[in-house]
């Protein structure tokens, strides 16, 4: 259960961050019209995150660097571009918060598929999955909140730049707390366990190329690929940009 709950949280913030630029919408359209950030920010993020894959593949890093030399890195970059983001307000900061986010959700997201590879029991990919889930409702649910909260009560400020402010606070302060909670997963026995059992067989096993290996992942790749193509292409701020 500790598993399980613990990579939940975990897949929760990696994707809070992405949530959390993709539902400012009202914040970019008010402060940027001109700057179409619903197209140029889903393009950069995309991108960036594609590069990054295929990047940490082609290059080896993710055996390079390891699990948490993936991941805890990747959350301090979240806090990093939530601080940029509270202090900087210009369309050039906001495009280049969207490409950082893609590159270290790259980087964050492998070492949690790589932990619930461990175990031969679906149940924790299954817990990154809701993780995921979670963090696109409960983001656009407070992001609500946070808006209309404001305008019932009524303060002299600006609604839209203080409501943005208090959402990336939510990022800064999940992100933290995400470090710790990485530390707690990664330490526990049964993952130890299976880190070393995992190394163990890995001495012993022959790597094949990578082109053998797409060819046995095919499948699962195309729908996967499939599923994010088509969520992207119903994302308005292409349909309406273009």
């Amino acid at each position: 259960r500790h598993l399980y709950w613990g990579l939940f949280y975990l897949s929760f913030v990696t994707l809070w961050a992405y949530q959390s630029l993709i539902s400012a919408q009202h914040y970019y359209s008010t402060k940027f019209p001109e700057a179409n950030l619903a197209f140029w920010g889903v393009v950069s993020l995309a991108t960036a995150m594609f590069g990054a894959h295929i990047a940490t593949v082609a290059l080896g890093l993710d055996q390079w660097l390891g699990f948490t030399l993936r991941f805890v890195p990747s959350v301090v970059g979240f806090i990093a571009v939530g601080v940029a983001l509270l202090l900087l307000h210009y369309t050039s900061v906001v495009v280049a918060a969207f490409t950082v986010v893609g590159v270290l959700m790259a980087l964050s997201t492998s070492p949690l598929y790589g932990l619930a590879g461990l175990f031969p029991t679906p149940v924790f990919t299954q817990a990154i999955t809701a993780g995921n889930g979670a963090a696109g409702f409960l983001n656009v649910t407070i992001e609500t909140l946070i808006r209309l909260s404001l305008l019932w009560l009524d303060l002299r400020v600006d609604d839209t730049l203080v409501s943005f402010q208090v959402f990336i606070s939510c990022t800064l302060v999940l992100s933290g707390f995400a470090i710790v909670v990485w530390y707690s997963v990664i330490s526990a026995p049964a993952v130890q366990s299976q880190r070393e059992c995992a190394a163990v067989q890995l001495q012993n096993r022959k790597y094949g190329s990578f082109w053998g290996t797409a060819c046995v992942i095919w499948w699962p790749a195309l729908m996967n690929f499939l599923v994010f193509f088509v969520s992207l292409a119903l994302w308005p701020g292409l349909g309406c940009s273009l």
